[in-house]
């Protein structure tokens, strides 16, 4: 998930998903999905999938309530350690192996200086995506954001103002932006899965989970695995054992995001969503990356139903690579699915907002179908929003 996937099917964008039993729409991508049942929680007013489902008629939306947005761990399967981990627990000691100061492996100063920004960002309703170390769109939208709230000169520029106040809304002066963390269990146990080339064929796997504890971690902690290996040279990954010690940032807000998002805009030119409640507050930010659907789109649309741990229903005439002879088949859920563990259903003809297998490419590519973000920013922002009543707005 970690590594541009670009050139392979496993990392192939996609186009908004057809509900099952939906005519194909083959468009110029041909590209398409849709998700299965398997993790529906809520959904108003959709006979195609109610008919999946084999109701008899199409639900009442009056009956169904939605989950009252429990802890992830518990609304979510999976989620205490799998698919949407959540604040890292630090351990008690440093690993003897690690310097004392490990953002010195980075040779650049600025990688070091940019690292840190990234983690306190991530701290505040500003998320620059996944931490890198580097100076990209994502983390430059991010900062202006900060700046604009705090009446500073917006530049996009961690300059020495803006590093004092963001030092301080991310509580940086009493919490590293580095912890040692202890591996455990469930980091290493797994299930993980070997992923093949072939898109197609993933059907046969139990599910799409994460390669191995790199990934996992690397996830975890918001990050590349290039970074994890960076600040632990010394680790055997195909040996990981718990009870390692280990230093990952720590990127986790102290405290949850509360509110209810009433709204959501979604800006198809700078390529962030905007979370805002009903008194116009905004919520959150994160970095996304958008469909060609919505490329010139300018418009509304409204939440419809919420999906967790979904399968893929994968079409072959809608894949260029795939031959058209081949049967429909249905992908196992995970965090490698080419939309994550989370599905937001849109009122627009199968759209959706989703997470990715692929974080890295969030903010830097263009996506042939729906509204991605990083799936530990999908899971969060599913327990924002509320069917019926979260409406959806895109503008350039």
């Amino acid at each position: 998930m970690h590594r541009n996937k670009s050139t392979t099917p496993m990392g192939r964008t996609t186009a908004p998903p057809q509900r099952p039993g939906a005519r194909p729409r083959r468009r110029r991508s041909r590209a398409g999905l849709a998700w299965s049942l398997g993790g529906l929680i809520a959904l108003t007013g959709s006979p195609a999938w109610a008919q999946q489902a084999g109701e008899s008629s199409p639900p009442d939306p009056a009956r169904i309530e939605r989950p009252q947005a429990p802890p992830l761990a518990e609304q979510l399967p999976g989620a205490d350690a799998k698919y949407y981990p959540g604040a890292l627990r630090m351990a008690p000691r440093w690993p003897d192996d690690v310097p004392r100061e490990p953002m010195m492996l980075f040779r650049e100063a600025p990688r070091r200086e940019i690292a840190s920004a990234q983690i306190w960002l991530a701290r505040t309703k500003f998320k620059p995506g996944v931490i890198d170390g580097r100076m990209g769109s994502n983390t430059r939208h991010a900062l202006e954001a900060f700046q604009q709230e705090h009446e500073l000169e917006v530049t996009g520029e961690f300059d020495e103002e803006t590093r004092a106040r963001l030092a301080e809304a991310a509580g940086a002066d009493g919490r590293p932006d580095l912890i040692p963390y202890e591996v455990t269990e469930d980091d290493v146990d797994g299930p993980f899965s070997e992923l093949p080339g072939d898109l197609y064929m993933a059907h046969e796997l139990e599910c799409m989970c994460y390669t191995g504890p790199l990934e996992l971690l690397a996830e975890k902690a918001q990050t590349t695995e290039e970074l994890v290996r960076r600040l632990n040279p010394g680790v055997d990954w195909d040996s990981l054992e718990a009870g390692t010690l280990l230093v990952l940032p720590d990127p986790v807000a102290a405290r949850k995001i509360e509110g209810q998002a009433t709204r959501i805009e979604v800006d198809t030119e700078r390529l962030t969503l905007r979370a805002y409640d009903a008194e116009g507050n905004l919520l959150v930010q994160y970095p996304t990356v958008v469909g060609e659907d919505f490329a010139d789109y300018e418009g509304g649309m409204s939440v419809e139903g919420l999906a967790v741990d979904g399968g893929y229903r994968l079409d072959p005439e809608m894949f260029e690579s795939i031959p058209d002879d081949k049967e429909v088949v249905f992908l196992p859920p995970g965090p490698n699915l080419p939309t994550g563990n989370v599905w937001i259903e849109l009122s627009g003809d199968g759209f959706g907002i989703h997470g990715t297998s692929s974080p890295s490419t969030i903010g830097h590519t263009v996506s042939h179908g729906c509204v991605r973000l990083t799936n530990w920013h999908a899971a969060e922002l599913l327990q924002l929003v509320e069917p019926g009543r979260t409406e959806v707005e895109f503008k350039r």
